[in-house]
């Protein structure tokens, strides 16, 4: 994954207004490209859940709004607008 500048900005910004139990976030145009990150975020990780969206056709899905991946000790927090993927890990519950 590259970072890149976007054309349209991000309506959300994680890192000044971070979810409770955040622990990293990232932000990719919907073509996967990295715009923003931060925190403990891994691109790997960033990168799984981007083809997990993608091999399941999330992406074309005019009603996707939020996907929630959970692990043992965290969980991922998915969601989208017309121009951005959102992405944020969180502790698990």
């Amino acid at each position: 994954l590259t970072m890149a500048q976007s054309t349209v900005e991000p309506i959300f910004d994680f890192e000044t207004s971070p979810l409770h139990g955040q622990l990293g976030s990232a932000v990719l145009d919907l073509k996967g490209t990295v715009v923003g990150k931060g925190g403990h975020m891994i691109d790997e990780n960033v990168s799984i859940l981007f083809k997990m969206l993608v091999e399941v056709g999330m992406l074309k899905e005019p009603d996707f709004q939020r996907l929630v991946v959970s692990l043992a000790t965290e969980q991922y927090l998915v969601s989208r607008d017309d121009s951005h993927i959102y992405i944020v890990k969180t502790k698990a519950k």
